[in-house]
């Protein structure tokens, strides 16, 4: 699973991912980049799921739009015609549980990030979601509380510092052990100027339980 956090700010839209990937649904194998800047539509794009659907997913998406409103609006039909075209790709597999999340400046209403997903366990799906100002991925209910108790006064996205409040949302996510988070935590933020990207964070355990060395 991929952590996928999102800060929504007057002027800008950031967004928090960890590094860590796995094999067999449940095994640390690596880490690696999971956020990929998109500079022409001044947008982040990151996908959850298996990473052998993330280029079919960019190509489809990327080579359709031309500003990011078009990304929004055709990220659901689009992420269809992915799904549909590499069908005979995963033959017997069904539709894949996939998570699409975008953060970017709308030429019409400025900081914005949504998502559209394949799956009903995640949201409904093939639809495109807006985000609040804070949103988290994964969000089960124990994490949901954990974070509200930590920000439940926080009243914008203004009032957060985009790489503390990361790095602090990852680490109540990696504290559950089934959703396999960690290795970094890479922040990307997005303004009208442009998109930056660094590491903010990283743990000697990629994952919990699991060393580096070890790895």
């Amino acid at each position: 699973m991929t952590a996928i956090n999102v800060i929504k700010q007057s002027d800008s839209v950031h967004m928090l991912t960890d590094g860590a990937t796995c094999r067999d649904g449940s095994r640390y194998a690596a880490s690696t980049c999971k956020a990929f800047p998109v500079p022409h539509l001044n947008a982040v794009i990151a996908t959850s799921g298996s990473l052998m659907w993330s280029p079919l997913i960019l190509s489809n998406l990327l080579l359709s739009v031309t500003t990011y409103d078009e990304l929004k609006q055709w990220a659901p039909t689009l992420l269809h015609k992915a799904v549909a075209e590499a069908s005979h790709v995963f033959i017997g597999e069904g539709t894949p549980e996939v998570l699409v999340v975008v953060a970017g400046i709308s030429e019409t209403t400025g900081p914005d990030a949504f998502s559209v997903t394949t799956c009903e366990r995640i949201a409904e799906p093939w639809v495109a979601l807006t985000h609040g100002d804070c949103s988290l991925w994964p969000s089960t209910p124990e994490i949901q509380a954990e974070f509200h108790a930590a920000y439940g006064d926080v009243t914008s996205g203004n009032e957060l510092d985009p790489a503390r409040w990361g790095v602090r949302a990852i680490e109540m996510q990696r504290r559950h052990p089934e959703a396999i988070i960690g290795g970094f935590v890479q922040l990307t933020s997005v303004t009208r100027d442009g998109i930056s990207t660094r590491i903010v964070h990283r743990w000697d355990e990629p994952i919990v339980g699991v060393h580096a060395d070890a790895a």
